[in-house]
């Protein structure tokens, strides 16, 4: 989700000077929490952190894993 703090720019201002947003550490963006995920996925608290949360995390792994490599080859075709 968009950091609140810096609404996905990945800087605050501080005393007029561009700053990385200490709550995001200039991502733009903060993960969801336990509480949230469970909701999504219609299960419990308990049931996400026992459960669920190991799963979910795995699948998360390895779809940025194949992203990873799906921009890498991108970045390949297009640089020749």
């Amino acid at each position: 989700r968009v950091c609140r703090t810096c609404a996905g720019t990945g800087e605050v201002l501080e005393g007029g000077v561009r700053a990385t947003c200490p709550a995001c550490g200039g991502l733009g963006w903060r993960p969801w929490g336990a509480r949230v995920l469970a909701e999504c996925f219609g299960v419990g608290r308990h049931a996400w952190e026992t459960r669920w949360a190991q799963r979910y995390a795995r699948v998360a792994q390895m779809l940025e894993a194949v992203e990873g490599r799906g921009l890498a080859a991108v970045g390949r075709a297009i640089r020749g």
